[in-house]
C-alpha cells in the first residue's frame, strides 16, 4: 500500500498560484450554491491537486459532501449530495 501511496504522490502535478487563487474566489458563489439548493451553510474546504494542474475544493460532513474542481482556465465543475435525497451538478464561470 505505502509503494502505491507513493506512486500516486510522484505522479501528482500540482497547481500553479494563480489556480488556487481562482478557486479561493469561487468559495463564496459556491456557498451560496449549496445554500439554496442543499439547505447547508458550508464550513471550510480543503484545497487540493486535482487532475491537469486543477484545484479540487471539497467539503465533507456527516450531512453532506460538495467537490468543486478548478480548472487552470477558470473553468470549474461542481457536484455534491446531502448523503440522502438532494443532489447537485453544475458548472462555474
Amino acid at each position: 500500500m505505502a509503494k502505491e501511496s507513493r506512486e500516486y504522490e510522484e505522479k501528482v502535478v500540482m497547481y500553479n498560484d494563480r489556480t488556487l487563487q481562482i478557486a479561493k474566489d469561487r468559495v463564496p458563489r459556491m456557498r451560496e450554491i449549496v445554500l439554496r439548493r442543499l439547505g447547508f451553510n458550508l464550513g471550510e474546504p480543503d484545497f487540493c491537486p486535482g487532475g491537469d494542474r486543477s484545484v479540487d475544493v471539497h467539503w465533507e460532513t456527516e450531512e453532506y459532501e460538495v467537490l468543486l474542481n478548478v480548472r487552470p482556465d477558470g473553468s470549474a465543475r461542481y457536484y455534491g449530495d446531502n448523503h440522502a435525497n438532494k443532489k447537485i451538478e453544475g458548472g462555474l464561470r
